[in-house]
């Protein structure tokens, strides 16, 4: 049968599930128990952007989910479970921002609104007559693991993400870096690993292309040819963060940019920078065109839309710095 349950991260066994990514030209891929780094095409009906896998079952279809471009950039993840028990937990997949509220649903096969206890981390939080229950005003503490039970049937378990879910911090924060300087990376769970598609290595962890003192990853004398690439975390079950793209460049200017996604209505902050000098006169471009010029290198773009997502570059003195992305509202991923 269809499941019409939107962005849940549990479905019975035989299910239908339909996937989707925003973006055009963004793939659906997963890691699962049975396949690796394997898109829909190999496993669902895929008719760009939609992918559909019919008739669920728990161990071909349980892994993590998320969309991937041509450049190899990657959305958030989504473990997504299926399972062969009479019940699962319905819960928030995406990252759930502190102060909100958060609805849990214990959910039985063949009956509804049964009676049900709901747990965090192990831990019984409370029996609910119909199987609904809502967190208010969630904070960092509320994140963990969920599970439920019907009649003495437990749920698997579901993991609750605060706001920003599992990050990869870089030091100094910005995506684009000169030729032999320093890097340092860093996730923010324990247990997670820093990790890496460049144009030389496909998928290698910190410990084969820098200083690895967990959770610490750090890269000295930057190369543009073997550390120019795609950097996300990783935990070991294959979850991930957002990826970022990090450019080294060897040449004379380089563009100052949001790290992470810019919620709308927020401020953005560019700087031109050059390899000797500070503070000159820099022109900023968007998707290739003149956007402003700046006597001192630095411009604001105020109450950002949507429409300022896109490449960023900017010029000094004749010297183009690389394009760097910025992404407004982030790539997002939905199941139903």
């Amino acid at each position: 049968r269809e499941s019409n349950r939107s962005t849940l991260g549990s479905f019975f066994k035989m299910e239908i599930m339909h996937l989707s990514c925003e973006d055009k030209g963004w793939m659906v891929k997963r890691n699962t128990s049975l396949s690796a780094q394997s898109s829909c095409e190999a496993w669902g009906g895929w008719e760009a952007p939609n992918c559909a896998i019919d008739h669920l079952p728990p161990q071909y279809d349980t892994g993590v989910y998320w969309c991937e471009s041509s450049e190899g950039q990657t959305s958030p993840s989504l473990y997504i479970t299926v399972t062969d028990g009479p019940v699962l937990l319905q819960s928030p997949v995406l990252p759930v921002p502190e102060g909100q509220n958060i609805a849990l649903t214990c959910q039985h096969r063949t009956s509804s609104k049964l009676p049900a206890r709901f747990y965090h981390d192990g831990r019984l939080l409370s029996t609910q007559p119909s199987g609904h229950m809502t967190i208010t005003h969630v904070s960092a503490s509320h994140g963990g693991l969920y599970s439920c039970e019907i009649r003495g049937d437990r749920s698997e378990s579901n993991k609750l993400k605060d706001c920003l879910g599992t990050a990869l911090h870089v030091e100094p924060e910005r995506l684009q870096f000169f030729k032999m300087e320093i890097m340092h990376l860093s996730c923010e769970d324990k247990g997670w690993m820093v990790k890496r598609n460049t144009s030389l290595s496909a998928q290698r962890s910190c410990e084969a292309c820098g200083g690895w003192e967990a959770p610490n990853c750090a890269i000295n004398h930057l190369s543009p040819q073997y550390d120019t690439g795609v950097y996300w975390c990783e935990s070991s079950a294959g979850q991930t963060s957002p990826s970022l793209y990090i450019t080294v460049t060897d040449r004379p200017v380089l563009l100052q940019s949001p790290v992470l996604p810019v919620p709308e209505g927020q401020n953005i902050a560019l700087t031109c920078q050059h390899r000797t000098s500070s503070n000159l006169p820099a022109r900023f471009y968007h998707d290739g065109r003149l956007l402003l010029t700046q006597p001192s290198g630095h411009m604001t773009i105020t109450h950002v839309s949507a429409s300022h997502g896109g490449l960023y570059s900017c010029e000094i003195r004749g010297d183009r710095s690389e394009s760097s992305h910025i992404h407004v509202t982030g790539q997002q991923f939905s199941s139903v």
